[in-house]
């Protein structure tokens, strides 16, 4: 059973959207919540796009299971009235509100993408802050695999939310898939420039066969990308013109640290990096592995708050300058 939208007054932030998500405000209590919203005509009423609906109701069963302080929780699904003469409503997820929202998002310019972090006029995250922000994800995987058997398969900066005490949490469970029993998923799935090696190397010999790959490697591959890409403001692959030339270069996995950037990156973070970003999964780190590394466990909360304390003070400034 679906509740009304009319209990919700829904407000797009001054942020703007984030995946297809927009702020709100639950005034009868007061909850901050975060949307995604989906309309139901089209995925009702048309046979041959029958497997949206599926997802959807996949993200909603997933979404339901989560229970975890480094993880979003679903507050409530909710289903519009109809619509302008008998359109059919949506349905939307309402879950709860990161209010720094995501650490970086990422900006489309020719062919070029870069990630944009959440503090206004910064180019990339102060390897401090990304030390908190790479425990809480790796805490959130953890969970996810070993508690629900859920690979993740979309991490990346913009799927990572950050609240007003500098906590994250990880977001946006569209991608996510329950792995089989040997802990793996079939076939790519989420942002490709985030995706594994070993995802992009499906045999096609009958000698062979694709059976799958780790779900929980590719997840721990795509966090080692998006710390890359919080130290250092770039991607590790460039997009090009020729996307069987990027393929390749994401099916070879070889990952070259910026001598100018990683210069100012201490050895502990460079060796933990390599250590997330080895092409082949045997060699890649473990998230328990990586929970115990003292580049870890020395992570100082206080400075992801105190960032957190930055972004919030732009948030108001940008909001009052509107």
């Amino acid at each position: 059973r679906f509740s009304s939208t009319k209990e919700y007054d829904l407000i797009d932030p001054s942020t703007g959207a984030v995946q297809g998500r927009f702020a709100g405000k639950r005034y009868r209590k007061g909850v901050l919540a975060r949307k995604k919203e989906f309309r139901r005509d089209p995925v009702t009423q048309r046979p041959q796009i029958y497997t949206k609906l599926q997802e959807v109701w996949e993200e909603i069963r997933i979404l339901s299971l989560l229970n975890s302080p480094y993880c979003v929780h679903v507050r409530e699904i909710l289903e519009s009235g109809s619509q302008n003469g008998g359109e059919e409503g949506k349905l939307i997820i309402i879950t709860n509100l990161q209010a720094c929202g995501a650490v970086m998002s990422l900006k489309e310019e020719a062919v070029e993408e870069r990630f944009v972090p959440a503090l206004k006029n910064a180019v990339t995250i102060s390897e401090p802050v990304c030390r908190c922000i790479v425990r809480d994800v790796a805490q959130g995987l953890l969970y996810l695999h070993e508690k629900l058997n859920i690979a993740h398969r979309d991490v990346k900066p913009d799927n990572i939310l950050m609240g007003e005490d500098g906590n994250v949490q990880l977001g946006d469970m569209g991608s996510a898939d329950f792995m089989d029993p040997q802990g793996r998923v079939k076939n790519t799935k989420g942002t490709y420039m985030f995706m594994s090696p070993e995802s992009m190397r499906v045999s096609t010999s009958p000698e062979e066969p694709y059976e799958g790959h780790s779900g929980r490697a590719a997840d721990v591959w795509a966090l080692g990308i998006s710390l890359y890409v919080m130290l250092f403001g770039e991607m590790p692959f460039k997009r090009t013109t020729c996307m069987e030339q990027l393929f390749a270069q994401l099916a070879e996995g070889a990952v070259v640290l910026p001598d100018d950037k990683a210069a100012s990156v201490s050895e502990d973070g460079k060796r933990v990096l390599l250590s997330l970003l080895q092409s082949e999964v045997n060699d890649r780190m473990t998230l328990p592995a990586l929970l115990e590394h003292p580049w870890i466990k020395g992570a100082d909360s206080a400075e992801a708050a105190r960032y957190a304390r930055l972004v919030m003070d732009d948030m108001a400034t940008s909001s009052g300058s509107a």
